[in-house]
């Protein structure tokens, strides 16, 4: 059986600049590009979220819903430098590591319990070691594919999140709808954004996922698997299989 680990340092990129100078942490703080009109927030420290404000918003909103707020340009360097070292610890633990951004990665842990144990230890074991030698948290999210794994740490968020390094497990069955509902918004975002109707690119994207859809199930009926039975870590090789072949083409 499959056993994936999602690793997402919780407000990465402010942490980061908290460790960096002292004086920004437990500030309401945000990173946003310098000299730019209409520049909008691309990272916020959870003191700022609790003052409403969200990632994407304009500065200048930003900064008359929340006097105090603290305005900092990026810094990839940092950021950069961190995420290596924090991926250098991970691949003490995995013999697979598939890097998503700065700070965040996957953990393929399959067929490693016997050298690691069991996947919740290596969670627990994780974030003691990266809060040991890098001096931040980490939430882990464990389950049996990626998406699963990723989902499981957003829905626990929405409940006040875990205890520092404590691993978290699948969400349920409605969470995981909750978790749909929020990608199918930001698509609809997005395609304003972008000046697309909504419904177009909701269209649009529908096609694209039937037709992804429809090629699962005839790989599935080649393979002789029951769609209806399948395990979501089957299910998930068949999809991660589909669009490399499509890549292919």
């Amino acid at each position: 059986m499959r056993s994936v680990l999602f690793v997402d340092p919780p407000a990465f990129c402010t942490t980061l600049e908290g460790l960096v100078a002292p004086a920004l942490r437990t500030r309401p703080l945000a990173i946003a590009r310098a000299g730019a009109d209409r520049a909008t927030i691309l990272a916020l420290s959870p003191e700022a979220r609790l003052a409403g404000l969200t990632s994407g918003m304009p500065v200048q909103k930003a900064q008359r819903l929340c006097r105090d707020l603290i305005v900092v340009p990026p810094n990839p360097r940092l950021y950069a430098r961190a995420s290596r070292a924090l991926h250098e610890i991970l691949q003490l633990f995995a013999p697979t590591i598939e890097p998503r951004g700065y700070g965040h990665a996957f953990l393929d842990l399959t067929g490693t319990s016997r050298l690691f144990g069991p996947p919740q230890d290596v969670a627990a074991r994780l974030g003691r070691e990266v809060r040991a030698r890098l001096r931040f948290p980490i939430s882990v999210g464990i389950a049996g594919n990626k998406l699963v794994s990723q989902a499981a740490i957003r829905a626990d968020r929405r409940t006040g999140g875990p205890a520092d390094g404590e691993p978290v497990s699948p969400p349920a069955s409605d969470e995981i709808i909750d978790e749909i509902g929020d990608l199918l918004f930001a698509v609809v975002n997005l395609a304003r954004k972008l000046h697309v109707q909504p419904h177009t690119a909701m269209d649009r994207a529908n096609r694209k996922f039937r037709a992804r859809f429809e090629a699962v199930e005839r790989l599935a009926t080649q393979r002789g698997i029951d769609m209806a039975t399948a395990g979501l870590e089957t299910l998930d090789g068949l999809w991660e299989e589909v669009k490399r072949e499509k890549g292919k083409r």
